[in-house]
């Protein structure tokens, strides 16, 4: 099934004119997606707000294999680089306390 997965995000990448290394995959690990989009050379995150309340035990494996570990989306923005500065440090607390 990754086959099938992988051909389309290379056909997304030629038509936005972009490479996986330029891509970030943002997820929370379910249905090994990190694995895969890292596979084809993605960036990946792993966002664990939610998984924390349900299956905090489902983070360590996870975590393991993303490239950023974030709480919640919005914290997405400081690795963009597209936050304030301030923000900067309220994500890296949030990363050392998700991981």
């Amino acid at each position: 099934e990754l086959e099938g997965v992988e051909q389309i995000a290379k056909q997304s990448f030629r038509a936005l004119g972009v490479s996986a290394a330029d891509s970030m995959f943002v997820g929370d690990g379910s249905s090994d997606e990190l694995a895969g989009a890292k596979s084809i050379g993605m960036r990946t995150v792993l966002v664990s707000g939610v998984i924390r309340q349900l299956w905090p035990e489902k983070i360590p494996e996870r975590a393991a294999i993303a490239d950023h570990h974030l709480a919640w989306v919005p914290e997405i923005l400081v690795l963009l680089g597209l936050a304030p500065g301030e923000a900067l440090a309220q994500v890296r607390a949030s990363e050392r306390q998700a991981g």
